[in-house]
């Protein structure tokens, strides 16, 4: 009976440390999960955010492209313009040369001024595609880090998957042993009733010699002071 009391205890204790073990992996798995959707978010705002600032980049760049675009072609038309009537009004170049010359020299500030524009435009451009390009490489850096985080995603599912195979485990063991303990029980309660059975035979035994003994002691004294 101490003996199966003993197992029975033991039993318990191995049932309580396998239900902390399967606590404490349920905590993990829940830590883990909460984690990962937390990095998964915020990769995700990350990535959003890098996309509207390379479109805003893009749009500034085709703005500027444009307004160059816009301000060179009717300065460039006009210089052919001017060209052409030079070219046409050469014989009479002497009387007029004065006023040409003017008209040339304001022109020509025009077209300084346009070359300045342009050049100016230029360079804002070269700098949007700078910016443009810093973008990219930060968004090729964010589509590395999101494929790392992918990667420790696919991990964190591969080892919750584990960790549910354990509980499942677990819980198969669990089971396992509490039908154990219910048939141990069972046996114990068998072996209890056939316990006292027996335990109710030698006691009816031994009164039952008693007796013989008593009636033999009571003979013996009638015989003696018969």
């Amino acid at each position: 009976v101490e003996a199966k009391q003993e197992e029975r205890r033991e039993f318990a204790q191995r049932e309580a440390l396998l239900q902390a073990s399967l606590r404490q992996i349920q905590d993990t798995l829940t830590r883990q999960q909460h984690e990962a959707s937390l990095r998964e978010d915020a990769l995700r705002s990350e990535v959003k955010d890098m996309r509207k600032r390379w479109q805003d980049a893009t749009q500034r760049a085709d703005a500027i492209a444009t307004d160059i675009h816009e301000s060179t072609t009717p300065l460039i038309r006009q210089i052919q313009g001017l060209q052409d009537e030079r070219r046409n009004r050469t014989k009479v170049w002497a009387s007029t040369e004065a006023t040409l010359e003017d008209r040339l020299r304001v022109q020509e500030g025009i077209v300084i001024t346009a070359e300045e524009r342009r050049a100016n435009a230029e360079k804002r451009l070269e700098e949007a595609n700078a910016r443009v390009r810093d973008v990219q490489a930060e968004m090729r850096i964010l589509e590395s880090k999101s494929l790392v985080a992918e990667a420790e995603g696919k991990a964190i599912q591969a080892k919750a998957s584990a960790l549910s195979d354990r509980l499942i485990d677990a819980e198969a063991e669990i089971s396992t042993q509490r039908e154990s303990l219910r048939r141990l029980n069972q046996e114990t309660k068998g072996k209890e009733a056939r316990w006292k059975l027996k335990y109710a035979e030698v006691v009816d035994a031994n009164e039952v010699t008693q007796r013989d003994r008593d009636e033999q002691e009571e003979a013996k004294i009638k015989v003696c002071y018969g």
